[in-house]
């Protein structure tokens, strides 16, 4: 323009009216997030615990690693106390990549969020060291669960 018409220009961003109307929050970081349904990979690509938690991820993540530290002699399977990362640790040597947690979903209903936790896990089967499955999915909805895409 400065050639053509002789005028110098001068370009500045104008805000949007997009920005103006909706203020945009950063994002949350990923441990501080909270309600959310996760995935704990181990050393062996192919085994993994999937976990949900209404507390912040890096508390409960926390509370895995302890579960793993001390004398884990004599530890078995428990039900009630899903113990299947220390177990599996114990049993197979293997240690989780803990700082590799990633989170697969977010709800804030818990009965909802456990049965999100249960299609990952009926969906990963043979990779999961879960001794709880979550909800429990009746197989005849397996096949419908499998072919659901929750990423």
């Amino acid at each position: 323009m400065q050639k053509s018409f002789g005028i110098n220009v001068v370009y500045k961003k104008t805000q949007t009216l997009g920005n103006l109307l909706f203020k945009r929050r950063p994002r949350k970081d990923k441990w501080e997030t909270s309600h959310v349904v996760y995935s704990v990979p181990c050393e062996e690509p192919e085994h993994q615990y999937i976990g949900q938690t209404k507390r912040p991820l890096k508390v409960r993540v926390r509370e895995h690693e302890r579960s793993c530290e001390g004398d884990l002699t004599g530890i078995q399977p428990d039900e009630n106390n899903n113990n299947g990362i220390p177990f599996h640790h114990y049993t197979t040597g293997h240690t989780f990549l803990f700082n590799q947690t990633k989170i697969l979903a977010r709800e804030k209903n818990a009965f909802r969020r456990k049965v999100i936790e249960g299609i990952h896990i009926a969906n990963k089967k043979n990779s999961c060291v879960n001794i709880i499955a979550g909800k429990k999915i009746e197989n005849i909805w397996m096949p419908l669960v499998q072919d659901l895409r929750l990423s």
